[in-house]
């Protein structure tokens, strides 16, 4: 990523590198981005809390990629009482200092979570240990209600546009855009911004 970030923390978002399987290349490549909330593997006070998008060029009007994001409150809706209580003593195994992958917070379901497409997600869950068939099952919940249709919303992107994303509210990702070959790639700029000290 240290070709693509300039100043040391502004991360530049083009779309130069077409279809790859290769997850470290895929905020530079025409995929879609699967939804996700950002650094969802790390402990929560190093997540992130907003994620700060300026659109430097849209790409080409009707070809360019656009960034999606979903409301973790409707996700959260969609599941049931036993898949919430399930996610939240569950985590991701390689980060054991990480949070669980819903939390409350100020009275609201939050989510630290990523679609890992067909990657296997290696969990582990505290508490009385359900079976693995219904920890899955709840996180083909997550996967189906971040999904579902209606809870989307789009940007539309034009040069200039600066989105701020609360990471702590929505998930985020990004649609298929066309061939890198495009007159005109999509360039964004992304800037993390960790919460303040608590007053």
């Amino acid at each position: 990523m240290l070709p693509y970030v300039e100043r040391g923390v502004i991360l530049n978002l083009v779309a130069e590198h077409g279809r790859t399987e290769d997850v470290s290349l895929q905020p530079f490549a025409t995929n879609p981005l699967t939804l996700h909330s950002e650094g969802s593997g790390r402990r929560a006070e190093e997540q992130p809390r907003y994620i700060v998008l300026m659109c430097r060029d849209p790409g080409d009007e009707g070809t360019a990629a656009q960034t999606v994001l979903v409301p973790m409150a409707a996700v959260a809706e969609g599941l049931s009482p036993d898949a919430l209580a399930t996610l939240e003593q569950t985590r991701y195994r390689r980060s054991p200092d990480g949070p669980w992958i819903a939390r409350r917070v100020d009275g609201r379901w939050v989510f630290s979570f990523r679609d890992f497409l067909s990657q296997p997600l290696e969990w582990t869950h505290a508490g009385h240990a359900p079976s693995a068939d219904a920890i899955n099952g709840a996180l083909r919940d997550l996967l189906a209600s971040m999904y579902a249709p209606g809870a989307a919303i789009r940007v539309h992107w034009t040069r200039g546009k600066l989105v701020i994303i609360d990471n702590t509210f929505f998930f985020h990702g990004r649609t298929a855009g066309r061939s890198a070959g495009s007159s005109r790639r999509r360039h964004l700029q992304r800037l993390r911004i960790l919460a303040g000290p608590s007053a």
